[in-house]
């Protein structure tokens, strides 16, 4: 048997929903709980094992939710812990959405401003219980 996200075209969810939720109906229930919670940020960590295309199956399930209208867009990539904004100015902002992605976000496929390559965005600082 295929696999959920291949059977039907679109992007889905395999681990939000035992049955394969579309990312778009997920997408659209965040924006809302946003729109009602306007003081709030978001940080999603999405992970493209498939490769899917940004441009032609990621971006059109964003802007179906309206999430792509929320998304923070960095000035460059990668960027330096200091360059990023505060959760003040996201807010103030009104791009209350990080979009991170594993796979992809590289623009091989073509780029999508508000989707960045996890591992040239994100670090990764080590932590024990000494420092905390």
């Amino acid at each position: 048997m295929a696999e959920p996200s291949r059977v039907r075209a679109g992007l889905y969810a395999r681990r939000i929903h035992a049955n394969s939720v579309p990312h778009v109906a997920y997408l659209t229930t965040v924006a809302a709980w946003l729109a009602a919670n306007p003081n709030e940020v978001i940080t999603f960590i999405f992970t493209n094992p498939e490769g899917l295309s940004l441009p032609n199956v990621w971006a059109p399930a964003f802007a179906a939710s309206g999430i792509d209208q929320l998304a923070y867009v960095p000035p460059h990539t990668p960027m330096a812990r200091d360059d990023w904004p505060t959760l003040g100015e996201l807010i103030d902002s009104g791009k209350r959405v990080l979009v991170f992605l594993d796979a992809g976000a590289d623009g091989s496929d073509g780029l999508v401003d508000y989707i960045m390559p996890e591992f040239q965005m994100v670090s990764r600082f080590a932590v024990s219980l000494l420092s905390i």
